[in-house]
C-alpha cells in the first residue's frame, strides 16, 4: 500500500474521476455523496472505499457542516520472485467497495492517525497503513451487494439530514438502486409508512419543533421545513395534525417521551412524567424503561413500534443523539434536543421548563433547592471551616479521571464550596461554571501526588474499589496521602454520582452531608 496523499475532506467536493484507491470518512455531515451517479446521505461515522475510475462527489446542505478525512493510495501485488528481484504491479480492485460496514471505529482511528503521522516517526505512518489495509480486507461486502436495510437506511439518513431540498420517490429509488414501486414497498414494511407519507410526517413535526423553540412566521416556518408554498404547507399541517400551525402551541404537549436519563430526572423535578424515557436505577417505576443509546457512537436497539404505539406528542433527547433518533422516529414526534455541553444543570432546567410551561414548578424547585443547599453548606463551613480543598476521581473501565464542577464534582463545588486542585482549577475557569468542561483524563501517579484535604473515589464496580482500597492501603504515598491520614477519603457510586440533574444532585448532595458530618475532624 503506497499512500499518495492525506487530507481533510474538502467541504467543496465537485466531481472528479479518481486515479487511485480513495478512502473516505465522514466525522461531520450535512449532505449527500454522488458515487457513479447514485446520490446517497453523508452520514456521520460512515466510511466509504471507493475503486480506481470512481466518480464521485459531495453536495453539502451546510458547507459548515461536513468534516472528514480523504486517503489517497495505490495498491501493488507481487508479480515475479527471482533470487534477484521482486516485480510488483498496479492493481486496479479490492475485495471491498463502497460503504465499509465493519470495523469502522478502527479505520477512522487509523486514519486520523495517518492524518497526524508527520508528528510521528514514519514507522507509525507504515504500520497505521499496515493495519488499515487489514480492517479493509475483513469488509463482507460492496457497495452494489449491500442488503436493502442497508439501502433502505441510506436513504432515510438522506432524508432525515436533506429534508428541506425537493425529494422525489423516484430520486429514492435510485439512491436505493431499486425499482420505485418495490423500493416503496420495503420502505413500508420497515418504517409502516410511505416513503413519502414518513418525509411530509417529518417535515411537519420539524415544523412543530420550529414552533415551539419561539415566535416564528408560518411562512419561514414552512421555508424551513421544505415547503415553498406557506398555505399548502398550513393546510398539510391541519390535515395531519388536526390543528393550524399557527395555534399549534406547548399547551398541546400532553404525552414526552425521555430519551435521555438527565431530562428524565429534570421531567419527575418539574412535577412531569414521562410516558417513557432512559432511566436510572433509583427513577420512578411506572415509567417504561427505554434501551438506548448514550452517544451516537452507539448502536440505536429499540424498536420503532413501541415509539408508534406510545403515540408521544414531544421527544426530548441531548443533541448527541438528535440526529438518530430524527432518523428512527422523526416522523412520530417532534424531536426536541437540547445541548449537553454547553449548558449546566440549572439551564437544562429552564429549557425543559419554558418549553413544556412548567415555569412555575420549576420556580418552587429552585426555592426548596436554594434552601437546602445553604443550610447544607453552613453546617459543613460549622464542621470543617471554609476554604477546604478537595479532589473529586473517578476509577472505571475507562481509567482513572479527575472531575470539575459539572457531573460529580457539581456537589462539592458549586454547592458545598470546596476548592478544586489548582490543576484543574484552571480548565474550569476558562469557561461559564458547570458549561462545556467535565473531567480531564488522570493517573494513579497524579492521584498520589494531590495534596486535597478532601479526596473522593467514585468507582463503577465493587471490584474496582475493592482494588483501590487495597492500593490506599499497601502504597507509601497514597496511604500518606492528607485525605487519607485525616479519615477524609470517602468512596462513591458510579450510578448514583454520574446523575447530573435535579433529583440526582439533590441525593448526592444528602450522600455527601453524611459522609462529612461522620468525619472524625
Amino acid at each position: 500500500m503506497e499512500i499518495l496523499k492525506t487530507c481533510l475532506l474538502s467541504r467543496k467536493q465537485t466531481q472528479q474521476t479518481l486515479p487511485s484507491f480513495c478512502l473516505l470518512s465522514i466525522e461531520k455531515s450535512s449532505g449527500s455523496l454522488i458515487i457513479n451517479g447514485i446520490k446517497q446521505a453523508l452520514r456521520k461515522r460512515a466510511v466509504f472505499l471507493l475503486h480506481p475510475g470512481t466518480s464521485f462527489s459531495i453536495e453539502a446542505v451546510n458547507e459548515d457542516e461536513i468534516d472528514g478525512y480523504m486517503l489517497l493510495f495505490d495498491l501493488y501485488e507481487e508479480q515475479s520472485r527471482t533470487a534477484e528481484k521482486l516485480v510488483y504491479q498496479k492493481v486496479g480492485t479490492f475485495s471491498a467497495e463502497g460503504l465499509v460496514s465493519y470495523h469502522r471505529s478502527a479505520i477512522c482511528r487509523l486514519l486520523s492517525s495517518i492524518y497526524h503521522a508527520d508528528a510521528n516517526p514514519p514507522y507509525v505512518r507504515q504500520g497505521a497503513a499496515a493495519e488499515l489495509l487489514h480492517w479493509l480486507s475483513d469488509q463482507p461486502s460492496s457497495l452494489r451487494l449491500e442488503d436493502n436495510e442497508e439501502r433502505i437506511h441510506q436513504t432515510l439518513g438522506y432524508m432525515s439530514t436533506c429534508f428541506t431540498e425537493p425529494i422525489t420517490l423516484t430520486g429514492l429509488a435510485e439512491m436505493a438502486g431499486m425499482n420505485p414501486a418495490y423500493y416503496s414497498h420495503l420502505f413500508k414494511q420497515k418504517m409502516n409508512k410511505t416513503p413519502m407519507e414518513w418525509l411530509t410526517h417529518l417535515r411537519l413535526n420539524t415544523a412543530k419543533e420550529l414552533l415551539l423553540a419561539g415566535d416564528i412566521k408560518i411562512k419561514e416556518g414552512a421555508r424551513q421545513t421544505g415547503y415553498q408554498d406557506e398555505h399548502y404547507f398550513s393546510r398539510r399541517f391541519k390535515q395531519t395534525f388536526g390543528i393550524a400551525p399557527s395555534h399549534y402551541n406547548r399547551r398541546h404537549i400532553k404525552k414526552v417521551v425521555s430519551l435521555s436519563y438527565p431530562y428524565t430526572d429534570h421531567l419527575l423535578a418539574l412535577g412531569v412524567t414521562p410516558a417513557a424515557g432512559q432511566l436510572q436505577e433509583s427513577f420512578d417505576g411506572r415509567i417504561k424503561e427505554l434501551t438506548l443509546p448514550y452517544h451516537a457512537s452507539e448502536p440505536w436497539d429499540i424498536q420503532r413500534q413501541f415509539f408508534l404505539e406510545q403515540k408521544p406528542d414531544l421527544i426530548l433527547c441531548k443533541n448527541n443523539v438528535a440526529g438518530m433518533a430524527k432518523e428512527h422516529i422523526g416522523d412520530i414526534a417532534p424531536v426536541v434536543s437540547i445541548d449537553w455541553t454547553s449548558m449546566d444543570v440549572y439551564s437544562h432546567a429552564d429549557t425543559i421548563a419554558r418549553l413544556l410551561g412548567k415555569e412555575e414548578a420549576l420556580s418552587a424547585w429552585h426555592t426548596a433547592h436554594n434552601e437546602k443547599v445553604r443550610k447544607a453548606r453552613a453546617t459543613v463551613e460549622n464542621r470543617i471551616g471554609t476554604g477546604r480543598s478537595a479532589a473529586v476521581w473517578s476509577v472505571t473501565n475507562k481509567g482513572v479521571r479527575l472531575y470539575g464542577a459539572r457531573n460529580m464534582g457539581h456537589v462539592f463545588y458549586r454547592l458545598l464550596g470546596f476548592r478544586a486542585p489548582e490543576y484543574i482549577r484552571e480548565k474550569i475557569e476558562e469557561h461559564p461554571m458547570g458549561t462545556m468542561f467535565t473531567w480531564m483524563p488522570a493517573s494513579l501517579e497524579q492521584m498520589k501526588r494531590d495534596r486535597s484535604d478532601f479526596m473522593w473515589i467514585v468507582t463503577d464496580s465493587e471490584h474496582r474499589r475493592r482494588v483501590m482500597e487495597h492500593e490506599i492501603k499497601t502504597d507509601p504515598l497514597l496511604s500518606a496521602h492528607p485525605a487519607v491520614q485525616n479519615g477524609r477519603c470517602f468512596f462513591l457510586d458510579w450510578q448514583k454520582w454520574i446523575v447530573y440533574a435535579p433529583l440526582g444532585i439533590e441525593k448526592q448532595l444528602e450522600e455527601a452531608l453524611l459522609f462529612l458530618l461522620s468525619d472524625g475532624s
